[in-house]
């Protein structure tokens, strides 16, 4: 998390709302990953391009690999299943928050927008 406080800190990147990649968000997303991927046994890059192959409407994904030894991990994504359970806990971090006007508001006025019910 070195875009909190650290050598990124007034780096172009963290300050863009177009390039805001270094969230609070984002961070809690990767510890989750990360977490994951030690319960299986597998690298993060591995459990990631697993998890986002096997989404529902996603046709390919696109791999980064500058070393030999990145793609071949990158490659090992395919060969296994993540458990329901675990791939629920992906799903519930990475979730979108509630667009405009739900995220304007706050949890008062969110209720009566929505009529009670949660987003």
């Amino acid at each position: 998390q070195a875009g909190n406080a650290g050598r990124l800190d007034g780096f172009r990147n963290t300050t863009h709302p177009g390039f805001q990649k270094f969230t609070e968000r984002n961070w809690k997303i990767v510890a989750e990953l990360e977490k994951v991927a030690a319960e299986l046994g597998r690298s993060m890059p591995q459990v990631a391009l697993n998890w986002v192959a096997t989404q529902p409407g996603v046709a390919t994904v696109i791999l980064g690999a500058t070393k030999l030894a990145q793609l071949q991990d990158n490659i090992g994504a395919l060969d296994f299943s993540i458990p329901a359970a675990l791939r629920e806990r992906l799903e519930v971090v990475s979730r979108s928050p509630a667009p405009f006007p739900h995220s304007y508001f706050g949890f008062e006025i969110q209720g009566r927008v929505t009529g009670g019910a949660t987003t």
